[in-house]
């Protein structure tokens, strides 16, 4: 993949909430602290340890995120005549989006209304380091018309409000331009001081000594 980093600016973040029920705790015997303290370890990475081989050092860590509704559900959080308590006994869990924290809006002066602002999320994708950025932008923009036809509502407007790429084109042909116009200046100022010789020699070796 050419790309290195992914940032989302606006929307809400995806929280999966847990909405304890006090009677059947009760019911159960099952405390606050024991379902913080299952939910606190099902959902964590621990390190255990390193070993070395071939000069190489390797980390070993385990990990249990959890990462849906069914894996909390199915968490244990106790202990009832001799069966487990699941968490979803004692609560009701559910897959939501976060609470908001800030919101996010784009205008088009331009276009539609200009007084009007629209709810939005905007996604930055950065290149990697030594890649073609016209190339990734193009990349980038098929795959997400791509997106469009099969993933996004058709009720969700997208928008390319900056592409690096295309401005990178357009200096990449402005310098072209400019440099072909400097050395179709240099072969005429020679040919007439010089001679046609000389000036075609100037005419080929330059734009051979730039595309090495």
């Amino acid at each position: 993949s050419n790309i290195s980093r992914t940032t989302i600016h606006g929307g809400r973040d995806r929280e999966i909430r847990v909405e304890l029920v006090p009677e059947r705790m009760r019911g159960f015997n099952i405390s606050f602290t024991e379902v913080e303290g299952a939910l606190r370890g099902a959902d964590a990475s621990v390190h255990a340890g390193s070993f070395n081989r071939n000069d190489t050092a390797y980390t070993v860590s385990t990990s249990s995120f959890l990462t849906s509704t069914d894996e909390i559900n199915a968490l244990v959080v106790g202990v009832k005549n001799h069966r487990p308590v699941y968490l979803r006994e004692i609560a009701t869990v559910r897959d939501l989006p976060g609470e908001v924290s800030a919101y996010t809006s784009i205008g088009f002066a331009q276009r539609h209304d200009p007084a009007r602002r629209y709810p939005a999320v905007t996604l930055a994708i950065s290149k990697k380091k030594g890649t073609n950025a016209v190339a990734v932008a193009r990349e980038i923009i098929m795959e997400f018309r791509t997106l469009e036809k099969t993933v996004i509502p058709s009720d969700v407007k997208a928008e390319i409000t900056r592409n690096y790429g295309e401005t990178a084109q357009e200096k990449v042909g402005g310098l072209i331009n400019s440099l072909g116009f400097a050395i179709a200046s240099v072969v005429i100022l020679l040919a007439f001081t010089l001679g046609w010789r000389e000036a075609l020699i100037v005419a080929i070796a330059v734009p051979i000594s730039f595309s090495l």
